[in-house]
């Protein structure tokens, strides 16, 4: 990463989101994950473990997703709580 000059000095309070390549981690920011990167993920465990749990925790991420975004779209900041609620119980 450095010899490349992938993210060359950047601030130590820098925030990077990446695909889950190591060697992100290994760079002086804080990192996070898309929900694309854990998409491809889970639909990968799926896959190879041929368990239910994958599909069915992706398909929550995205519906996650989408209650965030038509949040969004109404003008609000937060999902609303009745629903926020059912979705972290699942």
């Amino acid at each position: 990463m450095d010899a490349a000059g992938i993210l060359p000095n950047r601030p130590p309070d820098s925030h990077t989101m990446h695909d889950g390549l190591s060697a992100y981690r290994k760079q002086p920011v804080t990192d996070s994950l898309g929900n694309a990167h854990h998409g491809r993920e889970l639909e990968n465990a799926k896959e190879r473990t041929h368990q239910p749990w994958a599909e069915e925790l992706r398909n929550l991420l995205y519906e996650m997703h989408d209650a965030t975004e038509a949040a969004r779209q109404a003008g609000a900041n937060v999902v609303d709580s009745a629903l926020r609620e059912r979705l972290r119980e699942r």
